[in-house]
């Protein structure tokens, strides 16, 4: 854009437009615009490079817009979940791009802290937080990771991964064995991210959460309940909480591929032991 095509009303809306795309300060964008002839990528390109861009904030964020996949390199992998604002940029290209790249970045470097990735270096000296941000800049949305895993396999120890594939949802799976099942662990991933349990095995569960639960059973089934004896409705009780807790538990569902077998059985089959489960999903 030719500075002298445009007005000064022009050029504060412009200063206004990169400012709320960049959060760099008002004045810092008044001379990136001014030193790129008001070319507002090339003000946003100019601002990267000076170090002013300012990290994004996710107060806006609702957490259901963006991709989540599983990255694995050699016996690290990684779950990543990075949202932004709208369907409409979680498709473009660019985000895309950033996603994939970001992903192998934190799968191939030696950092083991979540905490840490920000810090993470490309090989253009860029660091994710950077790349981000930038990112952010151009497309006029607040893009972060809003949940980053990273683990590394132990002796004995496997993963069973699963992304979708729209990349709305995933699920990564650690498994014990002194014989890895890829295929087994790959099917209960899948199982996972169709079923979507809250708790890994009975050991997970809250007891506070079973108690309210119970409270809760015996609230809904009072009149079902009336004029039996004690022992009964202690049954009757305790089966629909065994019930409700087999639902959200993921050792205790059935089976999708096998209704007729559970998922503790299909690992006592396979010789294989739940370590962790991480999953995720944008899909409603």
């Amino acid at each position: 854009m030719n500075n002298s095509s445009i007005n000064n009303s022009e050029k504060i809306q412009l200063i206004q437009k990169l400012r709320s795309q960049t959060f760099a300060g008002l004045n810092d964008c008044k001379v990136a615009l001014e030193e790129t002839n008001y070319d507002l990528k090339m003000a946003c390109n100019n601002l990267h490079q000076k170090g002013l861009i300012k990290k994004a904030k996710s107060s806006n964020l609702d957490g259901k817009t963006g991709r989540i996949a599983v990255f694995v390199d050699k016996n690290r992998a990684v779950f990543l979940s990075l949202i932004c604002q709208t369907d409409f940029v979680a498709n473009t290209t660019q985000f895309q791009k950033i996603f994939i790249e970001i992903g192998q970045l934190i799968a191939e470097s030696n950092v083991t802290n979540e905490k840490m990735v920000n810090t993470i270096t490309a090989v253009n000296g860029e660091t994710i937080e950077q790349k981000l941000n930038l990112l952010s800049s151009i497309i006029g949305e607040f893009v972060v990771i809003k949940k980053v895993v990273i683990l590394t396999a132990q002796q004995d120890q496997f993963f069973g991964y699963y992304t979708h594939t729209n990349a709305k949802a995933a699920a990564l799976i650690t498994f014990s064995s002194p014989k890895p099942n890829f295929e087994i662990a790959h099917q209960i991933a899948m199982h996972v991210v169709a079923m979507k349990p809250i708790y890994m095995n009975e050991k997970e569960i809250p007891e506070a959460y079973m108690k309210n639960e119970k409270v809760n059973i015996i609230e809904k089934m009072r009149d079902r309940l009336k004029g039996k004896s004690q022992e009964l409705c202690l049954r009757i009780i305790e089966n629909k909480l065994k019930s409700q807790t087999n639902e959200i538990t993921l050792s205790k569902q059935q089976f999708i591929q096998n209704e007729k077998q559970t998922i503790n059985q299909l690992l006592i089959t396979n010789n294989m032991k739940l370590v962790n489960m991480n999953w995720e999903s944008l899909i409603n």
